[in-house]
């Protein structure tokens, strides 16, 4: 680049025409700018790492305070979210149901039987869930 050729890091392990031609203050200042780069790569990384954690807790906390989440009881009606309809058709229904809450597990997650009684083999997660109120309990 502008008039002078590259010389790549392999090129101080594997002498080539690029650092024959060089001259001794040149290369010893390229080999100590090396060593210095290289030195200061750990200590960059932890601090990078700590950046990272940090923001991660800031991005987590700031989700959360945004989240409400809900906590269904087992026997509890609810309507279930069809996500693939998210973006598209829009004149289809959305939530399928009434499901009752047949077993609740860790973090959020339910598993649902049908009215008829089947239970639905893959667990839900509460955030496609709201709660089903029938038409007697909105009069």
């Amino acid at each position: 680049m502008y008039g002078r050729e590259t010389i790549l890091p392999i090129e101080f392990k594997v002498a080539t025409s690029a650092m024959l031609n060089i001259g001794n203050d040149e290369q010893e200042d390229l080999l100590n700018r090396v060593r210095m780069i290289s030195g200061r790569m750990a200590e960059e990384r932890l601090v990078t790492q700590d950046r990272i954690y940090d923001q991660q807790q800031r991005q987590k906390q700031k989700y959360g305070k945004n989240i409400k989440e809900q906590y269904y009881k087992i026997g509890d009606l609810v309507l279930l979210y069809k996500s693939h309809l998210r973006e598209r058709k829009k004149l289809k229904e959305r939530w399928t149901g009434p499901y009752y809450i047949h077993e609740v597990k860790e973090n959020g997650v339910y598993k649902l039987r049908t009215m008829e009684g089947k239970i639905l083999k893959v667990p839900v997660n509460s955030e496609r869930l709201k709660q089903y109120y029938s038409r007697g309990d909105l009069v």
